[in-house]
């Protein structure tokens, strides 16, 4: 499993997460469940549940991409920033298109209370879990034997170099003593 998510290239989880929320939140009847409430405010916890994932795609898409380097929390505040905005858009969008979606300001709170969910389930306690789980897999992975030469033979290198020059300096003594007889 951590080979397929490290092979997936940065950003396509994002768009696609993007896409999930656009059809989600735009269709007209994407999930036909008004024929069967749960319990009241299903609709709610489907929208923080959404917005969740999505504020923990955009920023595990981008922690993915920063390994083996931590993720600032200024990133971390402005991706959970663009999924409350991409939640008001959505809502706004509804009202705009009128394609059967109507504009609630308790959705577009639950949109928001879902990113900061994701914030804080990230930032508190998932990201060590994720850098420590992928960093490794990562470093094995691009430990190819080129990589790994550049620095394990680092010594060999320094001592190839010293080397040389102790022959330099010696060419130049020899020829600073021929030109002394001359």
């Amino acid at each position: 499993m951590k080979k397929f998510i490290l092979a997936i290239p940065f950003g396509i989880p994002s768009l696609i997460m993007l896409a999930v929320v656009a059809y989600l939140s735009l269709a007209p009847d994407p999930v036909p469940v008004d024929d069967f409430e749960l319990f009241p405010g299903a609709d709610k916890l489907a929208h923080v549940l959404l917005y969740f994932w999505a504020a923990c795609v955009f920023i595990l898409d981008y922690a993915k991409w920063r390994l083996p380097h931590h993720v600032k929390l200024e990133k971390l505040l402005a991706f959970t920033a663009f999924t409350i905005v991409l939640g008001a858009v959505m809502e706004t969008g509804q009202l705009v298109m009128r394609l059967g979606r109507s504009f609630e300001l308790w959705d577009m709170l639950a949109d928001a209370l879902g990113a900061i969910g994701a914030f804080v389930f990230i930032k508190y306690w998932y990201m060590h879990k994720f850098r420590k789980t992928f960093y490794y897999s990562l470093r094995k992975r691009r430990s190819t034997p080129e990589h790994s030469k550049k620095y394990v033979n680092e010594k060999r290198l320094k001592a190839k170099v010293a080397e040389r020059q102790e022959e330099l300096k010696a060419r130049i003594e020899a020829m600073a003593r021929e030109e002394e007889k001359q």
